[in-house]
This record gives C-alpha cells, sequence and structure tokens, in this order.
C-alpha cells in the first residue's frame, strides 16, 4: 500500500499486528529503540474506514506531540477520550480525511441521506465507507447506514496477519 510504503520512506514504521485477546487496543503510536517514530495497529475492527482513521490518528500523536513528550500513545477508538492529546489527533484525522469546508457543504444530521454521503465521499476523494464511519461516528449511530460500509478486509489487502 502507498501509505504505508511513504511512511516507511519518511521513518516511519507501521507495523500490523493482530488484535490481543481481551483487549480493544486499536493502535499505537510510541518511539521506537532507535528514535524513530513506530506506529502500529491491530486491525481489530477490518474496515476501510477504522483503518484509515486509526492510522491517521496515530500519524497525528507522531506529527503533533511524540516530540513534545516521552510517551506511548495507545488507543481504543471507540472510546471518545477528554485527554489534550487524544483530542487533537482525533481532529486531525477527523479533518485530514474530510475537511471542514467539504463537510460544510452536505446536510450533517438527523436529516443526512445516501445521497448527501455518496456527495460528500466524492468531494472530500474518500472511500463512501470513510463518509459513512464518520457519521456514524459523529452521531454516536453505528446502525444506521451500517449496510453501506464495505466489509473488504484491510487485513488481507496488506497481506498482514489473518489469524
Amino acid at each position: 500500500m502507498r501509505a504505508l510504503k511513504r511512511l516507511s520512506e519518511l521513518g516511519i514504521s507501521v507495523v500490523i499486528m493482530p488484535a490481543l485477546p481481551g483487549t480493544f487496543l486499536d493502535g499505537a503510536a510510541m518511539t521506537g529503540q532507535a528514535g524513530n517514530p513506530v506506529i502500529a495497529l491491530t486491525l481489530r475492527h477490518d474496515r476501510v474506514d477504522s483503518f484509515w482513521f486509526t492510522l491517521l490518528h496515530e500519524c497525528a500523536h507522531v506529527a503533533l506531540h511524540l516530540n513534545k513528550v516521552e510517551a506511548m500513545f495507545v488507543d481504543d477508538m471507540e472510546i471518545r477520550s477528554e485527554d489534550e492529546y487524544e483530542r487533537e489527533a482525533d481532529a486531525l484525522a477527523r479533518d485530514a480525511l474530510i475537511p471542514p469546508a467539504i463537510l460544510g457543504q452536505v446536510t450533517w444530521g438527523s436529516s443526512t441521506s445516501y445521497e448527501d454521503l455518496t456527495m460528500l465521499a466524492t468531494r472530500a476523494r474518500v472511500h463512501l465507507s470513510i463518509a459513512v464511519g464518520r457519521w456514524q461516528r459523529d452521531h454516536l449511530n453505528y446502525k444506521r447506514f451500517s449496510r453501506m460500509i464495505d466489509r473488504v478486509s484491510v487485513r488481507d489487502m496488506l497481506g498482514a496477519f489473518s489469524g
């Protein structure tokens, strides 16, 4: 995948690992032993929308936080954290995928339609699943539009762990 190759060229290691039993870990960002940034993804929710949001969330930690603090960021994307670093990473990932100016061009609420989501995805130049996943997360309603989420396995596309 081009994005992972580009991150590697920038010195950022990306590791795909199996979901850890009994945990809800989606991703992590840390500094490796050699001092380079390392991003780990579990693909716990093996979907396009979850993959891209989690990857960009962890990239946001690398860009915004790893140089400021000696820390490891371990993330469960289903939890809305009040932590400043987590809110910043969420916002950067959200806005990188669908910029606010583009989001403002469609109806975004209880009356959002299939056509609104299709238009949003087209204008933002993202997969339809990303627009749908954003709507679901923003509105805490994971049932509405759920049939529009592409169920193709990202793990399979990456040739990563399949256990």
